[in-house]
């Protein structure tokens, strides 16, 4: 467990810090839409948003990705973006057997960028005001996640 932690600390040291606000950023819907980070926070419930960064190359990702409807849904809300595709369809094509409550929005190199991104999957669980909660890069089991998401949940319910 140690070492699971040690790893999880050292793949994330580069992203943005815990406690520090999540950047608006431009995103592309899958058909094409402009839209931003924060008007898709705003038409989600009201509590923690786990906001899963992938590329549809990463092998990683595949082998996670079918886990996060297990994990999200009643208290945690699920936003996926696709970083470093090549076509919207390989990316549509990546989740689609994955059954994701929502289609996924598309970054670019500046999303990457502005998101403190330099490997895949990356991961920040944020509050409902955008502040970051915990982070994490690289696989991450559903049960790992699912414990992670619960632990935030406690603090939060701790801290009221």
């Amino acid at each position: 467990m140690l070492l699971i932690t040690l790893a999880s600390q050292w793949l994330s040291r580069h992203m943005l810090a815990k406690q520090s606000q999540i950047p608006d950023l431009s995103l592309t819907t899958l058909d094409g839409q402009t839209t931003s980070l924060y008007q898709q926070l705003a038409e989600l419930p009201q509590q923690p948003t786990l906001v899963y960064l992938f590329a549809p190359w990463c092998s990683i990702c595949k082998v996670s990705m079918p886990g996060l409807p297990l994990v999200t849904g009643t208290h945690t809300n699920l936003l996926t973006i696709g970083l470093s595709w090549q076509s919207r369809q390989e990316v549509a094509e990546m989740v689609q057997p994955m059954n994701l409550p929502d289609k996924p929005l598309l970054g670019d190199v500046n999303t990457a960028a502005k998101l403190a991104i330099s490997g895949f999957p990356s991961y920040y669980l944020i509050d409902p005001q955008g502040r970051i909660l915990t982070l994490d890069r690289g696989l991450t089991t559903p049960v790992g996640l699912w414990l992670k998401l619960r632990w935030q949940q406690l603090k939060s319910w701790w801290h009221k």
